[in-house]
Formats: structure tokens, C-alpha cells, sequence
């Protein structure tokens, strides 16, 4: 009988990396014996770091690295499109994944002095331990520093307990608070028995992570372990090792392979997956065969002399949905607006199953190797370019549509912890155009990333505002255009500043609202004071 879809796709051993892993598992080492290390994996998408990160938490955990010194924790965050907008998101993850390990009384106990600073990012921490409220707020920098130093007192307090695997993956979707934060932390290893792994690709250009980079590399503070395409030698290897061949694979099929993905292993699986999927290549009796286009019958792997490839990797994925059940899609469709990661009671709220058919529809597209389970609750797409697929595969109309359910399933969801989750909810009734909803979140949002110090993160925000305004009738503007043009006060840009206090400064007029016409004009002095006192 031949099997068309049910054979995993993925490759069960790491392929190429081995120089690399050897580096990361001595640096491992090196760290847990007290000597902090920050080690940076970087490449192209799908060329293999979160692979390489999998293979690192699995020594993290062997016996043998163990047995040299004492087990490591593990805490683990990770970067995703939207997060730019949302300060110190990888951070979040780390310490809700860590508190959520431990009783209330014991997580406080853990972070000792810095819980009620930390309890700043965590609202509904916060509203737990009310006894715990911040301190008086001081100005914006020295906040953000004391907070600076409570995240590194988090990490320095908890490697006197047992070593730290610290892994932040995708930091070129970070916010540039976060990114900030990762400079300051790098800077304070060398004595703490820390590792401190990051990921990101190589060829986004994004200004705050250039920075970041140059910084570290300024001051010696990094080993940067560059991946590489794979060799078509390798390649060859790969496929054998996903077919489970024991015999070479036909020259002219890894050439065709080789060339389609440029050696790239997460499109060389989706490649390979898509022409399972197609039935080109079957599994019967055994063995791995091509389907003959001309005869109808089948012939071994080593034969693919009319090999069919997709135009784009997209493609190649996009052509796995149609393999799906009509109810598995629908729910691939929401999982792709919720974002690269999500809860499971959040899709189920969604998509209104109940959880015995929300199982059975994930595992199906876990089985199509489209999800991963990360956790009980926390599902994920395998990788970032599959979720794009499935978000470009959506029309337009139906893309807002479910951004406005997204939208309004979080808002009822949370509803008495709204303030845990303005970004998302802004983000998702943004990309529906709901703009009387995009107003009053996104201003919150906004005030919400300036009270974390984050003053790019509050632009981002405010500019949704704003746009939402412009679209709204009689909606009064002037203090979104003067809360943004703080902001780009803080950052130095004196230009969009002026620019922003002009545009107040004009409605005020326009207006006559005397009180924010004064305003405007000691907002626009002060500004000129930094260039030209006259």
C-alpha cells in the first residue's frame, strides 16, 4: 500500500552543524564553570538556528555536560513580528515561563528585592502584590536603568543557585528596549555562570539591531556563529536521512533539490513535503518512490527524471493546505492572524469548538508539520514562513475579518486584564481597521510603552492613533500629535518633534484652545533650546 502524507518530512538528525554545536556546547561549559559567555547564532531564515538551539537545550540536558557540573535552567524567550511595538516581549516570556514553575510566595522569594520593580512589566503580577507597589517615579531614564538593573539582578540571583542557559531567539524582531536590555546584560556576564544565546537573521537591516550588534562587537562582547548553507554532499545526506535510505540518492534529484533551495534546510523539507503531498514521491512496501507521470506506476527515489517543483517555497507550502480537511483549515486560518505563537484556549475561543475537536484538528496540522506543540497551552507554526504562507493564502477581506474576531475574542477573553494584552488588541484592530477601537487602544498602548521607557515602541502606537483620528469625524488630535512629538523629543529627533508640536500647535490655534496653545509653544521652546537659544 502506498502512504502519500502520514511519513514525517523532518529531518531526525542535524545536518552541517556540527563545528557550530561543538562551539556552543564548549562555550556551555565554559559559562557554567563562571565564566559568562554571549554567543549569537545568526543566518537566513530557515537556514537551521532554532535547530541548532534545539540541539544546544538537548546537551544542555545530557548526563555528560550535566555530570561536569550542575544542572542548568533553562529559560527561554523569543521575538515575533509584532514585537517591535511591545517592550521587553522576549522578557516577558522568561519571567511569566519562569513564575508560572513556582507558587506565588516562592516566585516572590526568587526575585527578592526587584519583585515590586519587575511587577512593572507584569500587571497582573502586580495585582497580586498590591503591597508591593514601585517606588516614586523618577525621570524616564533612570527608570528604565532601575529597571535595567532589576532584570540583571534576576539573572545574577538565580546563577547563584544553579547555572543559566538564557536563550532569546529571533532578536531581529525585537523592541529596541529589549535590545538595549541584551547590551546591558552582555556587559555583565563575564563573572555570573550564565550563557546568553541569541538568533536572528542575517539579512534584516533593522537600525536598532545593527546598533545593538555593532555594540557588541565594539566591545568584545560576542562569538558569532554564522550558518551557512548546506553543501549539495549535505543535502544529499539529509534527504536519505528524512527517506531513511540506505543507498545514494539519484545525482540529478539532489541536483534539482540542491538548486531549487539552495541548500536552505527548511525549504529543502518543504520541498520534500510538497512532493509527498502531491503524490510525486509515495511510500509503499517500505520504500520511497516517484510517481512515473508517464506510466502511471511508480519508479525508486534515484529516478526523478520529470520532477515537478513548485515556483516558491510559499508555494511549496501553500500547496500542503490543500491537503487538509475543510475544518483544519479554517483553523490554520485563525492560527495565522493570531501570530507566530498562541494559546490554545485563545484558538479554541475563536474558532468556537469544543477542545476534543480542536485536538484533532491540530494534531492534524501538527501531523502536516505546519504547528508545533511548545507546551500544554502554547502552540506555534514550525517555522515563520509557513505562518506567512497561510496568512498570504487568506483574501484580504477575510485577513480583517479575523483580525476584528482576534480582536474582540481578547477583549472579552482578558477583560480583567486588559492591561496585559493593549498591544495585541490595538495590533488586531488595526490590521481590521476598526478605528474607533484603534484610538482608544492604541493611546493606551502608547502611554503604556512610554511608562516601560520605551519611547520607539510608543510612536509606533500613537501613529495608530493618529491615523485612526484621521479618519474619525471631529476627533480631537492635538494631544496624540504632542504625545508623539515627546517621544521623538526623547529619541533625539528633532525634526519629527518640531514637526509633531507644529501640528498641535496649529489645531490649538485652529481651535482656540488657548490652554494647549501655551502648551505647544513651551514644548516648541524648550525643543529650540537644545539648537538655537534665539
Amino acid at each position: 500500500m502506498v502512504v502519500p502524507f502520514a511519513q514525517s518530512i523532518v529531518c531526525p538528525i542535524l545536518i552541517g552543524r556540527s563545528s557550530q554545536l561543538d562551539t556552543l556546547v564548549q562555550f556551555m561549559e565554559q559559562a557554567y564553570r563562571g565564566h559568562g559567555q554571549t554567543v549569537l547564532i545568526s543566518g537566513e531564515a530557515g537556514i537551521g538556528k532554532s535547530r541548532i538551539v534545539a540541539e544546544t537545550i538537548r546537551h544542555a540536558h545530557s548526563s555528560d555536560v550535566q555530570a561536569e557540573s550542575q544542572a542548568a535552567l533553562i529559560l527561554e524567550g523569543r521575538c515575533f513580528e509584532p514585537d517591535h511595538a511591545l517592550p521587553y516581549a522576549p522578557f516577558l516570556d522568561v519571567l511569566r515561563s519562569f513564575l508560572s514553575m513556582h507558587s506565588l510566595d516562592a516566585a516572590v522569594e526568587l526575585l527578592g528585592p526587584n519583585a515590586a520593580e519587575l511587577a512593572k512589566l507584569l500587571p497582573e503580577f502586580a495585582d497580586q502584590l498590591p503591597d508591593l507597589a514601585p517606588e516614586t517615579m523618577l525621570d524616564s531614564e533612570q527608570e528604565k536603568r532601575k529597571l535595567f538593573q532589576a532584570l540583571l539582578h534576576f539573572f545574577t540571583r538565580l546563577s547563584t543557585l544553579q547555572p543559566l542557559l538564557v536563550i532569546i531567539e529571533d532578536i531581529h524582531w525585537s523592541d529596541d528596549n529589549s535590545l538595549e536590555f541584551l547590551l546591558f546584560l552582555a556587559r555583565h556576564l563575564a563573572p555570573h555562570p550564565i550563557l546568553l544565546l541569541l538568533t536572528y537573521r542575517s539579512e534584516d537591516d533593522n537600525p536598532a539591531l545593527l546598533q545593538f550588534l555593532a555594540g557588541l562587537d565594539r566591545e568584545r562582547l560576542t562569538t558569532e556563529l554564522v550558518l551557512s548553507h548546506l553543501t549539495i554532499d549535505e543535502v544529499e545526506v539529509m534527504i536519505r536521512s528524512i527517506f531513511g535510505l540506505s543507498r545514494t540518492v539519484s545525482a540529478d534529484f539532489v541536483a534539482d533539490i540542491y538548486t531549487f533551495t539552495e541548500g536552505n534546510p527548511f525549504f529543502i523539507e518543504e520541498m520534500l513535503k510538497s512532493l509527498v503531498t502531491s503524490g510525486e514521491i509515495m511510500y509503499g512496501d517500505g520504500k520511497w518512490e516517484r510517481r512515473s507521470r508517464e506510466r502511471g506506476t511508480t519508479q525508486g527515489v534515484s529516478l526523478p527524471n520529470h520532477l515537478h517543483l513548485p515556483p516558491s517555497t510559499l508555494l511549496a507550502v501553500q500547496q500542503r493546505f490543500n491537503h487538509l480537511s475543510v475544518e483544519a483549515r479554517d483553523v490554520l486560518s485563525f492560527a495565522a492572524v493570531l501570530g507566530r505563537r498562541f494559546e490554545f484556549t485563545l484558538l479554541q475561543h475563536l474558532t468556537g469548538r469544543n477542545e476534543v475537536d480542536l485536538v484533532r484538528l491540530v494534531k492534524e496540522l501538527i501531523a502536516a508539520q505546519l504547528l508545533v506543540e511548545e507546551s500544554e497551552d502554547v502552540l506555534a507554526f514550525r517555522h515563520a514562513l509557513t505562518r506567512q504562507a497561510a496568512y498570504i493564502d487568506l483574501l484580504v477581506r477575510e485577513r480583517r475579518s479575523l483580525h476584528h474576531a482576534v480582536a474582540q475574542t481578547i477583549e472579552r477573553l482578558y477583560a480583567n486584564e486588559l492591561d496585559s494584552h493593549l498591544g495585541d488588541i490595538a495590533y488586531h484592530y488595526y490590521m481590521a481597521r476598526e478605528w474607533t477601537k484603534v484610538l482608544a487602544y492604541a493611546q493606551r498602548a502608547g502611554e503604556k510603552a512610554l511608562a516601560l521607557y520605551a519611547p520607539r515602541a510608543a510612536i509606533e502606537h500613537y501613529t495608530h492613533a493618529v491615523d485612526a483620528a484621521r479618519r474619525l469625524p471631529q476627533t480631537p488630535m492635538i494631544g496624540l500629535y504632542r504625545a508623539r512629538g515627546q517621544c521623538y523629543e526623547v529619541l533625539g529627533d528633532f525634526t519629527a518633534a518640531r514637526d509633531d508640536y507644529l501640528l498641535a500647535l496649529e489645531m490649538a490655534q485652529n481651535t482656540q484652545d488657548q490652554t494647549m496653545e501655551w502648551q505647544s509653544l513651551l514644548d516648541l521652546g524648550y525643543l529650540w533650546t537644545r539648537l538655537d537659544y534665539v
